[in-house]
């Protein structure tokens, strides 16, 4: 429903008893489906796909993003909790945070799986060679420009996703308009994204 739904999403969650383990379970579900790439990655011995800003050894860094994979990811959903909740919480009293961040773990995490998970994990499973590699070496022109193209289209096309998504479910809980509640989730969105970006490869 968050993927499709996100509005019939939020309100079940929002009236749930179990939301704590429904945030927790998005959360792993992600992170641990994103390890098991990172994990594909390391056996592979593949580069990180960007130029990482942090210095470790190219061909260990899927390595140690094994580790530090998952607490970033916490680190990202708490950062988007914080700016999201500064803003709902004086139109929502009833709201507490530890709430707020179960709830936005779904519109945060799971558009992650459609699009982002799935191209990079069948990417590594079947094309390793073009993980971290120059398209047009291995591809006739034309299919490695229509590579290169979705290569772009794909990461737009989840931020986009996730950001409607997290817009929603933001309107939903602040009783908002769309413009405003897009205003807190892209403040929300925009520097929790920034980090991973900075780590995750």
């Amino acid at each position: 429903m968050t993927l499709f739904h996100p509005k019939k999403a939020a309100g079940e969650l929002d009236s749930s008893q179990n939301k704590k383990l429904y945030g927790i379970a998005a959360f792993l579900l992600v992170l641990i489906l994103y390890n098991f790439t990172t994990f594909l990655c390391w056996l592979q011995n593949v580069p990180p796909s960007w130029t990482p800003v942090i210095p470790i050894s190219p061909d260990q860094y899927y390595f140690y993003q094994l580790f530090f994979g998952i607490p970033i990811g916490l680190l990202s959903w708490t950062i988007f909790t914080l700016i999201s909740y500064s803003f709902i919480k004086n139109r929502n009293m009833k709201l507490n945070f530890k709430e707020a961040m179960f709830i936005l773990s779904f519109p945060f995490f799971i558009p992650m799986l459609p699009l982002m998970w799935t191209t990079e994990t069948t990417l590594i499973l079947f094309f390793p060679h073009l993980w971290a590699s120059d398209p047009y070496l291995y591809l006739a022109p034309s299919i490695a420009a229509t590579f290169e193209i979705y290569g772009y289209v794909y990461l737009i096309l989840t931020t986009c996703w996730a950001l409607f998504s997290a817009t929603v479910y933001i309107k939903f809980l602040s009783k908002q308009s769309f413009r405003k509640s897009l205003a807190i989730s892209s403040c929300a969105y925009f520097p929790a994204l920034t980090l991973m970006i900075l780590f995750i490869r």
